[in-house]
């Protein structure tokens, strides 16, 4: 481990004296200053276009160009480089992605995620299903992810973050591309996309994308038949009509399948059976976009799409589901000193589940729940060009907990042009959604004993419609900074309250006959019964010693402390939730533009132990060597996880641990 760590910065030290000129156009990060990267703008935390320094919350924009020199093939796998958050790789195919902890056995349920304004956060399993969400990666413009609430804009369910990707103009993708690979683990890649214009205001695209990947193996050495497929195709329009109207038409379908071993629950001897479960998911979406501007101060914009996503013994669940939403914002100035924006929306959601087996039953096998909500928020100038504060709050009704209110309010001071200090305080909601409303998933089969009548004991988690939502108030303080030309600072402080967190309380067993054989049904009735505190801080660095060397670094410490309500019977969410996030997590990412139209760019992580997991520590480096003689030919090498031939990420109840192997592959991109 030490001779990898060392490798890593004399690589470094050796590649700075051979840089000469940069390689790319003005989309390469390492020919933009540090004063433009703290002015790049960001639209996720006021639905408004706005500078990066001016904005009261922690946001970290990882560009398209930072996405291409990573290496990452996912998005899942890109995300890796933000402060904060934590990327565990599931298996071959699958990963999950949390913010401040609350892992929760691979079920996210605290982060919102958005692809162009379209939310994928799944109310059947209340988290993302990241094998699901794809796109062309050379396609994304930027992914903007708010760490901490975000509540009175979006809120249900943004909990302890948004991540915002936004895929690029059709203007902006002219010509074609093709692209394909493919190595160890990534057995292949191949993308392509085209881009036209019909006159000078209609332009299109439209994508193709194809990977396969090989199996993991789990700690016991075990070939956990994880290997999966996927291909997905899209289109996207961007229409002017006019100087103040755009509009924006888009749509993607997908079709992936993979499989894994299962341990599945048996009522006879040996009561489980592991084995491969094959998976199947497939789906597809349609959206329209419209914004119309009236003047510098005020734009309006109206949003509407549907989403189908079918599971087929994805996780626990088999079934589909159908969202449709529409989605409105109007922003205006209000005298001289008020920012307002304010709108509304309104989702629905249907699904049809069905019962597997004994692992899982749908109760009802069928639902319909409709969600509304208003917001407003007011960007309030206190003293112009120093201080703002910026309130509002967000209002809600769904079929599960009726109304919910998600107030915040926030400061922005900017003492100087180059440092900006904030503080905000919110209120956020998750809430509960078909797995906590009644469905019932079963686990384990204990053996016969005297004690049970010598009948088997099926134990299940089983939800309640009284179910409550779980809720946070968060104190944030954060301070942004232009240290030098050349050296940036963003630090964000943070202190948050959970109540109502979930539990499963050990119920009265009953008789149940069927399934055959005969057995005793053991409920872990699904409450509100813990609560707890999270404090923490995150640091991301930018430093640029010289016009061909940029170095990027970030530092999460994470303190979880969660107690349970008098009378609990819960024996193992305290330690969980507490073990749900690692303490320390690094990232150093230097990038080298060599001689030759060569790039350079090693990543080396750094992830604390999850105790409730017993999932150790792990260090990985990351490598990736560029070609790119010219703007349309692009040639690259990666290798993953140097340091280990293997280290564990996961630890779930039905697939155990898998073991995230090292991986090498080369890609090849042409552009004309």
């Amino acid at each position: 481990m030490q001779i990898m760590i060392a490798w890593f910065f004399l690589v470094s030290l050796w590649a700075a004296p051979l840089m000469a000129e940069p390689i790319l156009a003005a989309a390469d990060l390492t020919e933009v200053s540090i004063e433009q990267l703290m002015d790049l703008e960001v639209s996720t935390v006021t639905k408004r276009r706005q500078k990066l320094s001016e904005t009261a919350a922690a946001v970290f924009v990882l560009s398209g160009d930072d996405i291409r020199r990573s290496g990452a093939v996912s998005i899942p796998e890109a995300l890796r480089l933000v402060p904060g958050l934590q990327v565990v790789r599931i298996d071959s195919h699958r990963w999950t992605v949390s913010s401040r902890g609350f892992y929760n056995e691979g079920y996210a349920n605290k982060m919102l995620v958005l692809i162009d304004g379209r939310s994928v956060y799944s109310n059947i399993s209340q988290t993302v299903f990241w094998e699901g969400q794809d796109t062309l990666l050379e396609d994304i413009d930027r992914i903007e992810v708010i760490r901490g609430p975000g509540t009175s804009l979006w809120g249900e369910n943004a909990v302890n973050g948004v991540i915002n990707i936004v895929t690029r103009n059709a203007n902006d993708t002219q010509g074609a591309l093709i692209a394909g690979g493919g190595g160890v683990q990534e057995q292949a890649i191949g993308n392509g996309r085209f881009g036209g214009k019909v006159g000078e205001d209609f332009a299109y695209r439209g994508f193709v994308k194809y990977y396969r990947r090989d199996d993991f193996t789990n700690t016991a050495g075990t070939n956990f038949q994880d290997g999966n497929d996927r291909i997905q195709g899209g289109v996207r329009t961007d229409w002017s009509l006019g100087e103040d109207d755009r509009l924006t038409l888009q749509g993607d379908i997908f079709d992936a399948d993979g499989g894994g071993l299962f341990t599945y629950p048996d009522l006879n001897a040996p009561f489980s059976t592991v084995a491969n479960r094959p998976q199947h998911m497939s789906g597809g979406n349609g959206l329209g976009r419209w914004s119309h501007t009236f003047s510098e101060t005020s734009e309006l914009e109206l949003q509407a799409y549907y989403d189908q996503e079918k599971l087929q013994d994805v996780g626990t669940f088999n079934g589909i589901r159908h969202t449709v939403d529409l989605d409105s914002h109007h922003s205006f100035q209000l005298g001289e000193r008020h920012q307002i924006l304010w709108g509304g929306g309104y989702r629905l959601l249907w699904d049809k589940l069905k019962d597997v087996g004994i692992f899982f039953v749908a109760t009802p096998p069928n639902q319909t729940t409709h969600h509304f909500g208003l917001f407003v928020q007011d960007d309030i100038t206190l003293v112009p060009d120093r201080f703002h504060l910026i309130a509002g709050t967000k209002l809600s009704r769904n079929s599960y907990t009726d109304f919910e209110v998600e107030p915040t309010g926030r400061l922005l001071w900017t003492p100087t042009g180059r440092q900006t200090v904030w503080a905000a305080f919110s209120r956020s909601v998750r809430t509960p959604g078909r797995v906590e409303d009644g469905t019932r998933s079963n686990f384990m089969v204990t053996p016969p004993s005297t004690a049970t009548g010598g009948l088997p004991v099926l134990v299940g988690a089983a939800g309640s419609p009284n179910f409550k939502p779980e809720t946070a108030l968060t104190g944030e303080l954060g301070y942004r900074t232009e240290v030098t030309e050349q050296v940036s600072l963003d630090l964000t402080a943070f202190l948050a309250r959970y109540n109502d967190i979930r539990t499963f309380e050990t119920g009265t067993a009953a008789l149940e006959t069927t399934p055959a054989p005969a057995h005793l049904f053991l409920p872990l009735d699904l409450a509100n019964m813990m609560n707890g505190t999270t404090a923490g801080a995150e640091l991301a660095t930018q430093w640029r010693p010289l016009d061909w060397w940029r170095i990027s670094a970030a530092y999460s410490f994470l303190h979880m402390d969660f107690s349970l309500d008098p009378g609990s019977t819960d024996t193992t969410s305290v330690a969980t939730a507490e073990g749900d996030g690692p303490k320390n997590q690094v990232n150093i990412h230097p990038s080298f533009d060599l001689p030759y139209h060569f790039e350079f760019d090693p990543i080396f992580y750094y992830v604390g132990p999850l105790k409730g997991r017993n999932i150790p520590h792990y260090f990985r480096l990351d490598a990736r060597v560029g070609w790119v003689p010219t703007d349309r030919i692009e040639l690259s090498a990666v290798a993953q996880n140097l340091t280990d031939d293997k280290h564990q990420e996961f630890s779930g109840t039905f697939t155990g641990a898998t073991l995230v192997p090292r991986t090498f592959y080369g890609k090849a991109t042409l552009r004309f």
